[in-house]
């Protein structure tokens, strides 16, 4: 009933045979870093009286408060975000078959697993599949829903909920390939297909964060989470759609286990971008 891509496919998402793709990571970085440096020039201006950039400052410096506090917050999320934008930015800047190569070497199937399972398994979580394809729908999860993961969990809890929605459902799906290629479901050589991706750690947190939902958007995430998990695992019906959701589901029991140690207060926006703006006259602020 199961049936899987060729042997160039990472956890549903299929390598391009030509390997062109946009270094969208880089120029997530490039932005990132033009806008930062942006601030300080405009900071800078504003300590030396210029009107624009003081009105300019006044306004945008409660939310750059709040926004470093919502990185501060999480920081095993941009960690790990900080990781695996950095391997996809090496990847994307390198051949096809040097990719090949590494993300073979890196893949979570059951040859490698066979063979060194710790590392295939740990280190395959560290690449974003496709060389970085739908990376702005990635940071957009983690930066929205994984970070407030973590500040409802706290660090350690949050790691423990990774872990047990990586580890868990690669090896579910392991066993569930075994079994049907056993049993001529699925070919042999799948065994040896390169599966990498952050993915399973995305929608396990996706699914501990289902506990944390506020009733406004309550409904609206629970049919995201079901057009995006569920429904490929009816439609497409393949091997990898079935792993994440696993990893949705275990990412939800674990964070029911993890709650009953009670978590933290929520982290409110608004409340966040009330703060004044810091005085200029302070050149640390």
């Amino acid at each position: 009933w199961w049936s899987a891509a060729p042997m160039v496919q990472g956890r549903g998402v299929m390598f391009r045979h030509d390997h062109r793709a946009t270094d969208w990571a880089l120029a997530y970085v490039l932005m990132a870093a033009l806008v930062a440096i942006l601030w300080f020039v405009v900071r800078a201006l504003a300590r030396r009286r210029v009107h624009w950039a003081e009105a300019v400052y006044l306004r945008s410096d409660p939310y750059v408060q709040a926004s470093g506090l919502w990185f501060r917050s999480a920081p095993a999320t941009f960690i790990y975000m900080a990781i695996w934008l950095s391997t996809t930015i090496l990847v994307q800047g390198s051949s096809k078959r040097l990719v090949d190569a590494l993300t073979e070497m890196d893949s979570s199937n059951i040859t490698e697993v066979m063979r060194a399972p710790a590392r295939a398994i740990l280190v395959s979580g560290l690449l974003v599949a496709d060389r970085g394809a739908g990376l702005l729908a990635y940071v957009v999860v983690f930066v929205l829903i994984v970070a407030r993961l973590e500040q409802r969990l706290g660090t350690p809890r949050t790691l423990i909920v990774w872990l047990c929605s990586h580890v868990f459902a690669t090896l579910l799906v392991l066993a569930t390939e075994e079994r049907l290629i056993a049993a001529s479901v699925l070919r042999s050589t799948l065994e040896n297909t390169l599966d990498v991706g952050v993915s399973y750690v995305m929608v396990g947190s996706m699914g501990a964060y289902m506990l944390f939902v506020s009733r406004r958007w309550r409904w609206w995430y629970y049919a995201l989470l079901a057009l995006g998990i569920v429904g490929p695992v009816v439609l497409d019906r393949e091997i990898w759609d079935l792993g994440h959701l696993l990893a949705t589901l275990i990412g939800l029991a674990s964070g029911v286990i993890l709650t009953r140690w009670g978590v933290r207060p929520r982290l409110l926006w608004r409340p966040m971008c009330d703060r004044p703006p810091r005085p200029l006259e302070n050149p640390f602020a």
